[in-house]
């Protein structure tokens, strides 16, 4: 008996044979989705979702890699050193391994410390590998939920600041996406607005910074400022005790009219889930 090389469809031989058992093996295979045939350099379970690694082998995937990303899944045991036959895109129904981690019609993701298992939380890391269909069923498609963002209105107010001085602030958005509009509301009439991609504001990425100048009162608040920009930053969060802020700092400048006063942040972003 034969079989084609990464569906692993049977090909049904001449002469003799059980057609209808072959046809309908096979059509369970194709009902499932796209596979692929590679040998696995470790022990893999049912249900786990694996990456190939340099060597060609797939392995359960760690989202704390670097290089490796997820994608394949496999719905049955295999044992290190076999050829697997794993799913690349498709559906994987009736793992009851995965019973209440998963939630039906919430994306899916892999948890952090245990490599390959699927969970519905995406603390710690923001790869969604599908969609839970149910409590034992996955559509495995890798990243496919972040095709819908996700839009968000946050705010917070830093307190009170004198120039010269500078107020810290964190705004919970997600771990990573596009913030698309910035808002300030102030005394002040100069200022600087600094984003970070980590909470120390020292030494990490600085994503973002505006200087404003000369601003006009807002009159629905004739006592204070109005500053508004279509910022339009990506941001990836790079803190991994907190990853899920967005970090801030607003800085009176020499020159304000006003030399101590409060600023209220308004921030709208579109997440990638």
């Amino acid at each position: 008996m034969s079989y084609t090389n990464d569906a692993q469809l049977e090909l049904v031989g001449t002469g003799a044979a059980d057609w209808d058992t072959s046809i309908n093996a096979n059509m369970a295979i194709l009902d499932r989705g796209v596979h692929v045939v590679v040998p696995v350099g470790t022990t893999v379970g049912s249900g786990e979702v694996c990456c190939v690694a340099s060597g060609g082998v797939a392995m359960r995937w760690d989202v704390r890699s670097a290089t490796n990303v997820p994608t394949l899944m496999s719905y049955k045991a295999v044992a290190s050193g076999e050829l697997a036959h794993l799913l690349a895109v498709g559906v994987v129904r009736s793992m009851d391994v995965w019973s209440s981690w998963i939630a039906p019609g919430q994306p899916v993701y892999v948890a952090v410390d245990s490599p390959g298992f699927c969970v519905a939380s995406y603390a710690g890391h923001p790869e969604s590998i599908g969609l839970a269909l149910d409590h034992t069923s996955i559509l495995f498609r890798p990243g496919f939920p972040a095709a819908f963002p996700e839009l968000l209105t946050a705010a917070t107010s830093p307190g009170v600041t004198v120039v010269g001085t500078h107020a810290d602030f964190a705004l919970l958005l997600g771990n990573r996406g596009i913030v698309r509009d910035l808002v300030v509301v102030s005394s002040h009439d100069r200022f600087k607005v600094q984003f970070w991609s980590g909470s120390s504001r020292v030494g990490s990425e600085l994503v973002y910074e505006t200087l404003t100048r000369s601003l006009a009162t807002n009159s629905g608040d004739v006592g204070s400022t109005y500053f508004r920009d279509a910022a339009g930053f990506f941001y990836q969060g790079t803190d991994a005790s907190t990853p899920y802020f967005v970090y801030g700092r607003i800085t009176p400048q020499t020159g304000s009219s006003v030399t101590s006063g409060a600023f209220g942040v308004t921030i709208v972003a579109e997440r990638f889930r």
